[in-house]
């Protein structure tokens, strides 16, 4: 294991630990902060970014960070090693479910700004 991605793992971790014990803005913090990091590996700015959907009070920044968990995923199961996929594939089917959870949110929260919701507007990916 390389000491990026090990160095990443551990601050992974602690921030965790952060989240576990309830301190959800200490947690976000951390995980905008290891983002901000050089050479972050994939694998953890994924796990970053799934977290943070979960943090943010904000539909739609939670969105954004799903959908670049979502892009990060297959990233990673096109470069990945075959032991690997399982684990990518097990996180992508999260972010995916992450996601569709979110729907009926942001289609509330879509109506509440008098914008017009159909199909093709939840279809939408803002991370390109």
């Amino acid at each position: 294991m390389s000491t990026t991605v090990s160095s990443g793992t551990q601050s992974l971790s602690k921030i965790n630990e952060v989240m576990r014990s309830g301190d959800q803005s200490d947690a976000k913090r951390g995980y905008e902060e290891l983002l901000e990091k050089d050479g972050v590996p994939l694998f953890i700015s994924m796990k970053c970014h799934f977290m943070l959907g979960g943090v943010c009070k904000d539909v739609m920044q939670a969105k954004h960070h799903l959908l670049y968990a979502k892009k990060h995923c297959e990233n990673l199961l096109a470069q990945c090693l075959e032991e690997d996929r399982e684990q990518v594939l097990h996180s992508q089917g999260i972010v995916l479910e992450s996601l569709e959870e979110l729907k009926p949110e942001e289609r509330q929260f879509r109506m509440e700004m008098g914008e017009f919701v159909n199909s093709s507007d939840e279809e939408e990916d803002d991370t390109d």
